[in-house]
């Protein structure tokens, strides 16, 4: 009798076992058993979630790392005024690249001049980023203490002396140097032109005859016309800031000008801001950001009376 009631005893839990495995027939117990299937899928789909959640973070270091390979965004400028050695040596190159080499050295000897006494105030080098700012007040009274074997020049002087051999001018143009009184002031206080140099660089700086018109690209038509009485280098441009004045008339004149050469897959610009201040190298990614500097050098130079200040490459009006 032990041993039956002990095999029935198995035959039930068989069957007890068994049924697990499937929703059982009681209402009751069916529900319990959805309610358990649906908790499971709940957990499984949550445990998917968490997987994929956990995926993403990688899936955007991979996205931010791709975007760190892509070429950055153009730079800025950079500006050098020739103090150190490298720098120098770097813009006598590409000068002498496509200018005179006697010309460029002649223009070197003119920055050391300056150079020598105003370096402490020139803080430009092409390492460094950002318009530098210049304390002209300083600078001149550093250099009325150190002679100078020169006197100061200005940007008209600095890119006549760079390229008078490489270019010709019209001897049909008249000279009309009204404007260029301080210009001829440092020419006679120094030996750096002849007196066929000397003419050449008046007439080509001459203030030109136009109308009151207050459209630069007008005015820029007119100066077109009078730059295209000169031959430009092959390798190098005059690039001019017009100014329009009408004291005395309605004139145009060359108020700021530099040179611009090749560099690599960029360009060098070469100016003297002015008299009192200092020489500056530009490196430029494209003509175009050379041509924004000007312009916004000059952005505040307005007189609702004329046209605004406009840009020229050689005997070509550029905006």
């Amino acid at each position: 009798m032990k041993i039956k009631h002990i095999l029935i005893l198995f035959a039930a839990l068989g069957v007890a076992v068994i049924s697990c495995g499937a929703c059982p027939q009681n209402k009751s117990a069916k529900a319990k058993c959805i309610k358990v299937a649906t908790q499971r899928r709940g957990i499984n789909a949550r445990r998917k979630t968490k997987r994929r959640l956990k995926r993403r973070p990688c899936r955007r270091r991979i996205k931010k790392a791709a975007r760190k390979q892509q070429p950055s965004k153009a730079k800025g400028p950079s500006f050098s005024n020739m103090v150190n050695s490298e720098d120098k040596k770097y813009v006598e190159a590409r000068l002498k690249s496509s200018l005179s080499a006697e010309n460029v050295d002649r223009l070197m000897a003119l920055v050391d001049d300056y150079n020598g006494a105003a370096a402490p105030y020139l803080t430009a080098d092409f390492s460094k980023s950002g318009i530098p700012a210049y304390d002209v007040g300083k600078i001149t009274e550093a250099q009325s203490k150190k002679p100078m074997h020169y006197p100061n020049t200005n940007c008209r002087i600095t890119t006549y002396l760079l390229l008078k051999d490489d270019m010709k001018v019209s001897e049909n143009i008249e000279e009309k140097v009204e404007l260029l009184f301080m210009d001829k002031e440092a020419l006679s206080r120094a030996s750096l032109l002849n007196e066929k140099e000397t003419a050449d660089f008046n007439r080509l700086f001459s203030r030109v005859k136009t109308d009151g018109s207050k459209d630069p690209a007008h005015q820029g038509k007119i100066m077109e016309k009078f730059l295209s009485q000169m031959t430009f280098p092959d390798k190098a441009s005059m690039v001019s800031v017009v100014l329009h004045d009408n004291l005395d008339g309605n004139y145009l004149f060359i108020g700021h000008v530099g040179v611009l050469v090749k560099d690599g897959n960029g360009y060098l610009f070469v100016e003297k801001i002015s008299f009192e201040e200092p020489y500056q190298a530009i490196r430029f990614q494209n003509k175009e950001a050379c041509y924004d500097y000007l312009k916004n050098k000059y952005k505040d130079y307005t007189d609702p009376n004329v046209a605004p200040p406009f840009i020229m490459e050689n005997n070509r009006y550029v905006g």
